[in-house]
């Protein structure tokens, strides 16, 4: 599920909800590294790569756990152009 709301920063962030387990404890701090990943057969490359698309344009990509299981991962501070 993606959701689009005001964002922190005076601009817009689009959340995805992952409602599946969400990000284990062993690599919530890595996840946006190139290559980390639990998903069998997954390439650990998803995440880096929307990292790297935020930080071109200025934005913030981060994630937190869902209070209903999973995890929200979200690109915070896009604005209109």
């Amino acid at each position: 599920m993606a959701r689009r709301h005001p964002s922190r920063h005076g601009a817009f962030r689009l959340e995805v909800a992952d409602q599946d387990l969400g990000a284990s404890n062993e690599i919530v701090d890595t996840h946006f590294e190139p290559y980390v990943t639990r998903r069998p057969g997954g390439t650990g490359l998803g995440l880096s790569i929307v990292r790297r698309i935020a930080v071109a344009h200025d934005w913030d990509a981060g994630s937190e756990p869902d209070h209903k299981g999973g995890s929200v991962f979200g690109i915070d501070g896009i604005r209109n152009a």
